[in-house]
């Protein structure tokens, strides 16, 4: 009798929800994002904006960002079956199921809906950034000049999931991996993602790994809704996200731990484990004056004197005045990439191609590059750089205007038409944030942390300017002597650097060395 009743138990399982969880992240854009609409109307690459010219997210987006940082965080903690077919569960996707004629393909569902992540449409300023790709002796290659419009930081953002639980999770999940706790495993999950999030692991739009798309996360907020209550059920029919009161107090978190923190209701599954990205945090001061320019602004002043102004941060109500410098993270790369390209040759790496290929595996590359019919180089096969940079903000310091002539060298005296204003930065400081993905099939991570370590000396010893100008003193850096060097999160001495430097110094001479015993 037993046995006959469990098939019957089966067929009353219609797929129906059960429980819906709504979750909402609440807070500011720590970097500029760049969300790309596909046209390029007023740039290289538009912002992509709703039909009241809101900046936005697409949720499509946010799901495949969604979806790949979970899959390389669940690959690289436990590498087991059972997180990726909770993964798979949970967003969905394509399934082979065995029938009477064979395996056919069949898709599942995704349990998570992740809404459009809007922004608040009086603090979201729409910026354009421009830029140039630079030869070894700084100067612009043909046609790498380009612009691109992105939402300054700063602006407010509210994202929205909502994770549904049907009757029939349990099952479909129970006939692949056994007894599963589903809904801890998705909430831990969840936990995962939103850890990610906060510790800048994970980034939205483009360009993350050069130091945009952080977002600063100040509030979690979860509301439940059990659907075999009836009363419960009938309130979600006229609840609403935006509600002053849609979120019970008890369920807000405000300052979210990764590792720690939790959704009401659930704990987390197995051990925390760490980050897939080493962080080297290292403060700095700024000794002169510093000038990565900014070509957007007004360009002349009254009288016809071109103004050159430092890039800086910009927001809705300002004017410009009280907005602080910005060293975005594409003039860190550049700087510590040729830099180290100098660095390697000195230390015995002597051929080009050989210090080609060893950037490469730590910076990224395009492979089978072509020029189009308008000559513009492209190609479909990317490799993803190693190393990523966050844009960094200058602390402190303030703008100096100065009007300068170009003097003819033989002469002596002024060059006609030559008078030109600069508006570079004073002082300040900063700090240079640097992640790179934990690996073990390339390169090591002490060995990436050595050569990080001979870029920041440099840096430290005012070796290494950044920006433009630099022949005249602009972009030097000192060491900042209140705050400590960090390697993920711990205190990094100096008197510790040489295992690192010694660990990037094999790297550095190990194909060489392999090489010229094969010659």
């Amino acid at each position: 009798m037993n046995k006959q009743s469990k098939p019957t138990e089966h067929l009353k399982l219609t797929g129906k929800i059960t429980e819906r969880y709504c979750i909402q992240l609440t807070g500011r854009l720590g970097s500029p994002l760049l969300a790309g609409s596909g046209d390029d109307r007023n740039t290289d690459s538009d912002v992509i904006v709703d039909y009241t010219g809101r900046p936005f997210v697409p949720g499509s987006a946010l799901a495949g960002a969604f979806r790949h940082f979970l899959q390389e965080n669940v690959q690289g903690a436990d590498n087991t079956s059972v997180d990726q077919q909770v993964l798979h569960f949970l967003f969905g996707g394509s399934s082979a199921i065995s029938t009477p004629t064979g395996l056919t393909d069949a898709g599942q569902q995704s349990r998570l809906i992740i809404h459009d992540m809007s922004l608040e449409e009086e603090c979201a300023v729409i910026g354009i950034r421009d830029g140039v790709k630079l030869d070894s002796y700084k100067s612009a290659e043909d046609e790498g000049k380009y612009e691109v419009e992105m939402v300054e930081a700063g602006a407010g953002f509210i994202l929205r999931l909502e994770w549904l639980r049907r009757d029939t999770d349990n099952l479909h999940l129970g006939q692949q991996s056994g007894h599963v706790d589903i809904a801890a495993s998705v909430a831990n999950l969840l936990m995962k993602l939103i850890d990610g999030l906060v510790s800048g692991d994970l980034t939205i739009g483009a360009k993350g790994r050069r130091g945009f798309g952080k977002l600063q996360i100040n509030q979690v907020h979860m509301r439940r809704f059990d659907y075999t209550d009836r009363r419960q059920a009938t309130k979600w029919l006229v609840w609403d996200w935006r509600h002053e009161n849609a979120f019970d107090k008890q369920t807000e978190i405000k300052h979210w731990q990764p590792g720690s923190s939790k959704l009401p209701g659930f704990v987390r599954v197995g051990e925390p484990g760490n980050s897939r990205y080493c962080k080297l945090v290292v403060p700095l001061q700024i000794r002169h004056t510093l000038m990565i320019r900014s070509y957007l602004t007004k360009g002349f002043q009254e009288n016809g004197v071109p103004v050159f102004e430092q890039l800086r941060k910009r927001s809705q109500a300002g004017n410009g005045q009280e907005n602080p410098a910005v060293i975005p993270g594409t003039s860190w790369m550049g700087a510590i990439r040729e830099r180290l390209n100098v660095l390697l040759e000195e230390v015995g790496v002597t051929d080009g191609q050989m210090r080609r290929g060893k950037l490469e595996q730590l910076f990224g590359t395009r492979i089978g590059a072509e020029r189009n019919d308008n000559g513009r180089t492209h190609s479909n096969s990317l490799i993803a750089s190693l190393i990523r940079v966050e844009e960094s903000v200058v602390a402190g310091g303030h703008p100096l205007t100065m009007t300068r002539n170009k003097i003819d060298r033989f002469t002596g005296g002024t060059v006609e038409g030559a008078l030109f204003t600069s508006v570079p930065w004073v002082g300040g400081a900063t700090e240079l944030v640097l992640r790179w993905e934990r690996t073990s099939y390339l390169i090591s991570d002490a060995a990436i942390c050595g050569l990080l370590l001979w870029i920041v000396r440099d840096l430290e010893e005012g070796l290494l300017a950044v920006g433009g100008e630099t022949a005249i003193g602009r972009g030097l850096f000192s060491k900042d002597s209140t705050k400590p060097i960090t390697l993920d999160g711990q205190p990094l001495l100096e008197s510790a650097y040489s295992p690192y430097y010694l660990a990037a110094l094999k790297w550095c001479q190990a194909e060489h060395i392999e090489q010229g015993a094969n010659t």
